[in-house]
């Protein structure tokens, strides 16, 4: 009759309504994605990009280990012994502590040494040792540590001149803008016979002392003595004195000496001359900076009190008579400066 029914073709079952049908492998009877069974009927399982509350912290929708998620749907930690997240070595690097002298790294702020080389955490001793790990070429600032990521002292940071002679020359010195005054020599000599520690000494700084306290000496066997006109980033007139047993105790670079006390022999640029320079002796030789110990002991660096025929200062031009300070069309020029720089 009309009344009958076919008992077998009821309704085809859908997702969600509570009863598990051929093809679900799951119905709860509801469409929620956050529990065991998906809205699609599927079992929830770590990688299918939904969270499961209460037993995921989290589903990237991924099996892989090495983002912020991993394959076991655990958020990535510092303490997990996986590379993850924006780490660059496992458990050290981006957001978690800096890693060690030889782990993996993507930049220096990953390090404790504060230096990033091949990819790898370096220490360098000095502005020698950036250049020759690879940690850097260009003039600039960079971090350096004499004794070593285990050593007491702290990394620091200091200035490396790379475009010079090589490169790899730490600065401690700069005083610039100078004028053909008495009042700035006794600035200038104030400011060599001062010891301070070692910071950032840029090209442009006018430095009230000599900067190389804290630095380990021993490690640096080259002084380079610089004039240079203020505007120009690389000496143009310059002296380099060699040292094998270190700069340690030499004078100026670690501190003032007596008056008429040798540095020793200096290669002089670009004139190419070979000569003994020696401090200052107010009683006999007059000049503030470095001298030749000859005669009336001539300038060659710094300021002459006696003056001369063309200027109180002097830019290591040895080519006049006796040397006589400031001879050159530079140095009567304004602006100007002295710089030291050790490698």
């Amino acid at each position: 009759s009309d009344s009958d029914s076919d008992s077998t073709g009821g309704s085809e079952g859908v997702c969600g309504d509570g009863i598990v049908d051929p093809g679900e492998a799951c119905d709860d009877g509801d469409l929620d994605d956050h529990d065991a069974c998906l809205s699609t009927c599927e079992v929830a399982v770590c990688g299918d990009g939904v969270v499961q509350l209460g037993v995921e912290a989290c589903d990237d929708g991924n099996a892989v280990d090495d983002d912020q998620c991993s394959s076991t749907c655990v958020r990535a930690t510092c303490g997990d012994g996986i590379r993850n997240g924006d780490e660059s070595g496992v458990d050290c690097g981006g957001k978690c502590s800096a890693c060690a002298l030889g782990e993996a790294c993507d930049d220096g702020l990953d390090c404790v040494t504060g230096s990033c080389a091949a990819g790898l955490c370096v220490s360098a001793r000095h502005c020698a040792d950036v250049l020759e790990l690879g940690v850097g070429d260009s003039d600039g600032v960079y971090v350096i540590d004499g004794d070593g990521p285990e050593g007491p002292q702290p990394p620091l940071e200091v200035y490396c001149e790379m475009s010079l002679e090589g490169g790899g020359w730490t600065a401690i010195y700069n005083r610039g803008d100078a004028v053909a005054s008495f009042a700035e020599a006794a600035a200038f000599e104030a400011s060599l016979a001062t010891l301070a520690d070692a910071e950032v000494v840029y090209p442009w700084s006018e430095s009230q002392a000599v900067h190389s306290g804290g630095l380990d000496l021993s490690l640096y066997h080259e002084a380079l003595f610089a004039w240079e006109p203020v505007d120009t980033l690389d000496p143009t007139r310059y002296a380099i004195l060699g040292r094998d047993e270190g700069l340690a105790g030499l004078c100026v670079v670690d501190g003032p000496c007596p008056g008429a006390t040798s540095l020793g022999v200096v290669d002089v640029f670009p004139s190419g001359d070979v000569v003994e320079v020696f401090t200052g002796d107010p009683q006999h030789w007059p000049q503030v900076g470095l001298g030749l110990g000859v005669g009336d002991q001539t300038i060659v660096w710094g300021y002459d009190r006696d003056g001369s025929a063309t200027s109180n200062w002097a830019n290591w031009y040895l080519e006049g008579p006796a040397g006589v300070a400031g001879n050159t069309p530079e140095i009567a020029a304004a602006s100007w400066r002295y710089a030291i720089y050790i490698r």
